[in-house]
């Protein structure tokens, strides 16, 4: 199957990888793009949606999800034709899969984002595959908790080491549903027991999940995962104009908005505190908020369609600051987005309005200015403080550290 490249083989498995405007895709990018750097062979097991293909040292299979729901998004984003194999293999998710998501309706109340048929089809193609073609270790990453299932799968089949990434922690404030937060009890203690290492990437995820688990603590570590760094020119200060501008990567969606920020920059310009030409919002990214028309009729805010990551970053380095967003509710207080690390890793000046202690702490030791997502007062002061850094030219660039180097934390993550 390979060339020789080193004596290791990494089976990564992740539901979504190489999609445009989607985060665990790019988590993923980055986790395979570093596993190759460090000469390791990668068999990639991905969904039918992810654009990648196989190369010298990598190989990928792709693998439709049986849910009648799921697949219909899947060829949906793979904007193919249908063909004869695909148009039989159809007829499974037409059938069964309508049955299959019927039923987890019913117990869950709506279909879940863990993509759970992809369990069912994935881990038998997968095992066959396998026992022809060698690898020392699994790293699952998601995104859906589906990677982590199968990654258990082939853990017990193979007798191989699974080192389980949860981008998000699986049990969480944001979890509402009965049988859901039993089940993710009972699947966070079944991953983290067949595991070799369960990786959690903020402080109170982490120790959550070791009270969760306490006979099994050991196994679960703390490993911030740092993303991979674009050297990209950063636009001058001398070179901008009057105008200052507020930049988001991303969607935003339910209570993850610009809605007070909005408001606030609204305020600052009827205290005359600003001029409304001389400050613009814009948002790289689609906006799933019923008040979109709200942002949209704003003179100050510009919406960029969802792009690829490097043109994001790219429209970035032209930015007075970044803007890094969380939640309102709870839900953002076991969590750091991902951006986070390619913001850190451009070296801008960075506003944040935040809702997790730890991420905080960490921006404003490396300079950032911090807000509370959920305030109003404090973003307006945030707000003011950032013109005025801006007005005085004394903007304050956010510094790397390597303690985010990508390829420094996989190894810490798996050694």
């Amino acid at each position: 199957m390979f060339q020789k490249k080193n004596k290791k083989t990494v089976l990564l498995i992740s539901y979504f990888v190489n999609l445009k405007g989607n985060c665990p895709a790019e988590w993923a990018n980055d986790k395979i793009k570093t596993f190759s750097d460090l000469n390791y062979r990668v068999i990639v097991l991905t969904g039918f949606q992810s654009k990648i293909k196989s190369s010298k040292f990598i190989k990928v299979i792709r693998i439709p999800s049986l849910s009648y729901i799921d697949f219909n998004q899947e060829i949906k984003n793979c904007k193919i034709k249908k063909n004869l194999l695909l148009n039989l293999y159809a007829l499974i998710p037409k059938t069964f899969g309508r049955f299959f998501d019927y039923i987890f309706i019913k117990l869950n109340g709506t279909i879940s984002a863990g993509y759970w048929s992809w369990v069912i089809i994935s881990s038998p193609i997968l095992f066959f595959y396998l026992i022809r073609n060698k690898f020392n270790f699994i790293f699952s990453t998601g995104g859906p908790t589906s990677c982590h299932v199968i990654g258990c799968f082939i853990s017990i089949i193979f007798r191989k080491p699974l080192y389980c990434e949860f981008q998000d922690p699986l049990v969480g404030n944001c979890i509402k549903h009965n049988f859901s937060v039993k089940a993710a009890k009972l699947i966070e203690r079944i991953v983290i027991l067949i595991s070799y290492r369960t990786i959690f990437v903020t402080k109170l995820a982490t120790s959550s999940a070791k009270k969760r688990n306490i006979k099994y603590k050991n196994r679960i570590k703390l490993v911030y995962p740092g993303s991979r760094k674009y050297f990209l020119k950063n636009n001058q200060l001398d070179n901008r104009q009057k105008v200052i501008e507020f930049l988001h990567l991303g969607t935003l969606y339910g209570t993850r908005n610009l809605d007070l920020f909005l408001r606030a920059i609204d305020e600052l310009i009827s205290d005359n505190f600003i001029d409304s030409k001389n400050i613009k919002v814009r948002n790289v990214g689609d906006l799933y908020l019923k008040n979109k028309k709200d942002y949209i009729k704003k003179e100050y805010f510009e919406l960029i369609r969802s792009t690829k990551r490097i043109n994001g970053l790219k429209i970035a380095t032209n930015a007075s600051f970044l803007l890094l967003v969380q939640h309102t509710d709870d839900r953002s207080k076991e969590t750091i987005p991902y951006k986070f690390y390619d913001y850190m890793n451009l070296g801008k000046p960075i506003i944040g309005l935040l809702n997790n202690q730890e991420l905080t702490k960490m921006m404003q030791s490396y300079g950032a200015i911090t807000s509370k997502s959920y305030n109003l007062s404090s973003i307006k002061f945030a707000l003011k403080k950032a013109i005025k850094l801006f007005n005085e030219t004394n903007l304050v660039e956010s510094k790397f550290d390597n303690i985010f180097d990508i390829e420094t934390q996989l190894k810490n993550a798996i050694n």
